[in-house]
């Protein structure tokens, strides 16, 4: 008897906890399905060093993974060391992944630390669960982060769950010193779900750089942002004081730069400007870039201010020539067309009409192609036939003729008084080709790397055929 009610008040307490874990995992299936919607991501990566024995959690965790793989989201489950082996396939082949860091106790923070403080992926979206069923120090971690463990950033997008608690919150750091936290979310009831604060974007959140002391980049002789007598100008300079105010952080150093930057082959690194930003030597570089697909995997660009289009200026050819070819040009295609047609038909509309006279047709077309002919070249006829139906043939035609040579003078004077310089190239593949000019473009910039590549492979193309 004593061993039957033993039995079930076992079986009441187990109960109970795996009702209270099973809605602790509806709950985390319900922020990982809400924000892999939201980041638009690609996939879910779980990562955990759940423990094999632990029968119940591994469970879960694989159904988690198996209904997300049933909907279509590639979903995965790796732990602590495979991440650490496999990290830049996971951050640099597939994009745009959504990670879920399960953390248990304070090794394996530091573990992730680790991981995190040796790796560039802080801008993949993150779901950190801090289980801790156990382990009341990485609760108290997790409630109160202390200094920048985790190495986040400005943007940093993290969301975090501490343990048993409903909220949710976001982590990130905007001096790399130490995290700051902020309430995101709070998880309701299972039917309800998780319950977002107002909806704001991650920089309507983050407005304030908390007074962080930045390192300024520039490009001398720029006409966009200079300094003079200490003070930024341009409307570059203009911009950067004003975001210096709003985003509440200050400039420490400026670092003037002869170019823009390119990505030299041979160091197998990036000059200039972009170089420095590269080598985390600057924080932010503020001049006018043109956004190329080499520039933007390496660097962040701001909304585009200024579009453009790139223009070849070289000077004006000093001869001139006439346009021979205006003769033709008087009319169009069509007009020519027209004109064949009546020299073409109207002799043979004559020697239809004229035919029931004479019995040799071909001598009467011949006769009347010479007598059309001479009327389109203003010449006139030797006597006007006295047939009623010839006459209007003839008058219709020395009209259209008296019209058509109007037209074409008044067409031909026009083009030939205007007098054009030749150009030497009129395409790109020309101008390289013909190799007999000297270009100035601004070292290292976009159009100035384009022009280089562009008359290379011209060039290259040239001598293999």
């Amino acid at each position: 008897m004593k061993f039957a009610i033993l039995m079930l008040c076992l079986t009441i307490v187990h109960s109970s906890f795996l009702s209270n874990d099973i809605a602790k995992m509806k709950y985390y299936r319900s922020l990982i399905d809400h924000l892999h919607r939201e980041n638009y991501a690609k996939g879910v990566l779980i990562i955990s060093n759940v423990d094999y024995n632990c029968f119940d959690e591994m469970t879960y965790w694989h159904e988690t993974s198996r209904k997300m793989s049933n909907r279509g989201i590639a979903t995965d489950i790796v732990n602590f060391k495979v991440l650490k082996q496999n990290l830049p396939f996971y951050t640099n082949q597939i994009r745009h992944i959504l990670f879920v860091i399960i953390i248990q106790n304070m090794d394996e923070v530091n573990l992730f630390a680790e991981i995190n403080f040796n790796s560039n992926w802080s801008e993949s979206p993150w779901v950190i669960l801090f289980s801790g069923n156990n382990n009341q120090d990485v609760c108290e971690f997790c409630r109160e982060p202390h200094r920048n463990v985790f190495n986040l950033k400005f943007n940093s997008d993290i969301v975090v769950v501490c343990c048993n608690s409903t909220d949710i919150n976001e982590w990130w750091s905007a001096t790399g010193d130490y995290t700051q936290v902020r309430k995101l979310a709070q998880w309701i009831d299972e039917k309800r779900g998780v319950e977002w604060l107002p909806k704001k974007s991650l920089y309507e959140r983050r407005t304030s750089l908390e007074g962080r002391p930045l390192r300024i980049g520039i490009v001398k002789r720029s006409t966009d942002i200079w300094i003079d007598q200490g003070d930024f100008n341009g409307y570059l300079g203009k911009v950067l004081k004003a975001l210096s105010q709003l985003m509440n952080f200050t400039i420490s150093t400026v670092i003037s730069e002869h170019s823009y930057g390119t990505w030299d082959p041979e160091l197998s690194e990036w000059t200039g400007a972009l170089g420095r930003l590269q080598r985390n030597e600057v924080d932010m570089v503020v001049s006018s870039f043109i956004m190329t697909a080499d520039r933007f995997r390496v660097a962040d660009f701001t909304i585009p201010t200024v579009y453009e289009n790139s223009r070849l200026y070289f000077k004006k050819p000093g001869v001139t020539t006439v346009q021979w070819n205006a003769y033709f040009k008087a009319f169009s295609t069509d007009v020519w067309l027209v004109i064949i047609a009546l020299i073409l038909i109207v002799p043979l509309l004559l020697t239809i009409i004229q035919s029931t006279e004479r019995l040799c047709f071909f001598p009467l077309v011949f006769e009347h192609y010479l007598s059309v002919w001479g009327i389109y070249c203003q010449q006139g006829l030797p006597e006007l036939p006295e047939k009623t139906p010839l006459r209007i043939v003839y008058t219709s035609a020395f009209l259209s003729a008296l019209i058509i040579t109007m037209a074409y003078s008044a067409s031909l004077t026009s083009f030939l008084a205007v007098s054009l310089s030749p150009l030497p190239f009129k395409t790109m593949d020309e101008f390289a080709k013909l190799g007999t000019y000297e270009l100035i473009a601004i070292i290292d910039s976009a159009d100035y790397v384009w022009l280089k590549l562009f008359c290379r492979s011209t060039v290259e193309n040239k001598w293999k055929n």
